[in-house]
């Protein structure tokens, strides 16, 4: 599909410059941001929604434990 957008000049060139080192069109550099945006967006929501839920549950810790579990679960690569 195709579409315009208007972005900054600055970060155009800067786009075009990584296009060109990575040799790749400028439409594939796009749509891959766009898929890196995307996913990492959705694995975040999804990250807070589970964290909302778990805390309804989760009362029997103290919360130090709390707390270590949480850096812990931040540390995991999703």
């Amino acid at each position: 599909m195709k579409i315009a957008v208007s972005i900054p000049d600055r970060l155009f060139k800067q786009a075009e410059a990584v296009a060109k080192r990575s040799r790749l069109s400028r439409s594939e550099l796009y749509a891959r941001a766009i898929q890196f945006y995307l996913k990492r967006f959705d694995r975040e929501e999804l990250t807070r929604e589970a964290n909302d839920y778990a805390a309804r549950f989760d009362t029997a810790l103290p919360a130090r434990e709390k707390r270590r579990r949480y850096k812990r679960l931040l540390e995991i690569e999703w």
